[in-house]
């Protein structure tokens, strides 16, 4: 037998729901759950969120020219190797080649 499915603006109770269809969770107030403390209750609340305001700044800029001195370590380090293989053309294929056969021989894949 086919139900149709509830409006989306109908509440779902318990009177309305069928076997194995969702219900409403219950209220908050059920689940022990208070209201946040504000700052009035909290003494030094203020003073926490900004010392850890001022420690996530910090940590921001710190980790952000972080990235930005690796990106141009990165930058300048792939611009001496293209460098290298513009200057030194037969070493570099001979270097590949032989990382290929080595890797080739360790793998040993074999029929």
């Amino acid at each position: 037998m086919a139900t149709s499915p509830l409006p989306s603006s109908a509440p779902v109770t318990a009177a309305s729901s069928s076997a194995g269809a969702p219900t409403m969770p219950p209220s908050s107030s059920s689940f022990g759950i208070v209201p946040a403390p504000d700052a009035a209750t909290m003494p030094g609340a203020d003073d926490a969120l900004a010392r850890v305001q001022e420690f996530s700044a910090d940590a921001y800029r710190t980790l952000s020219d972080a990235a930005h001195t690796l990106a141009d370590q990165a930058g300048r380090l792939s611009d001496d190797g293209q460098q290298f293989v513009r200057e030194h053309p037969a070493s570099t294929l001979g270097s590949a080649f032989a990382l290929g056969v080595a890797l080739g021989v360790l793998v040993g894949v074999r029929p």
